[in-house]
């Protein structure tokens, strides 16, 4: 059998449109990867109010289906140490390059969410 034989049995990924943006909301569902990624990149002291074994994602996206294709979101429910519960809301937007004025379009974005909401 050739290898273009073989080849032709993987499925192409042709209905994937930004899959860096895919890649990211696959990663973060998994809850031990959540987990990882809120230990290590908030703030200690913001982290240290979590019990993080309670970790739950709550939504697949709150992005505008015109931004879809920009970005990923997910949100987390979290447990506090004092009984009451707060959210985590990742926004992902990757970049091939590095944007000087990525502050600005994050903020364009959160714009976007309360005019069209």
């Amino acid at each position: 059998m050739s290898w273009l034989a073989d080849c032709a049995i993987i499925p192409l990924m042709t209905d994937i449109v930004n899959p860096h943006d895919h890649f990211f909301k696959e990663l973060f569902t998994h809850k031990e990867n959540a987990v990882d990624f809120v230990r290590h990149y908030l703030p200690a002291p913001v982290v240290k109010l979590f019990d993080l074994t309670t970790l739950e994602i709550c939504k697949d996206s709150f992005v505008d289906t015109a931004l879809q294709e920009l970005m990923s979101d997910l949100l987390y429910k979290v447990s506090l140490h004092d009984g009451q519960s707060a959210y985590i809301y990742l926004l992902f937007d990757h970049k091939s390059y590095e944007d000087t004025l990525v502050s600005l379009q994050l903020l364009g974005y959160m714009e976007w969410g309360r005019e069209s909401g």
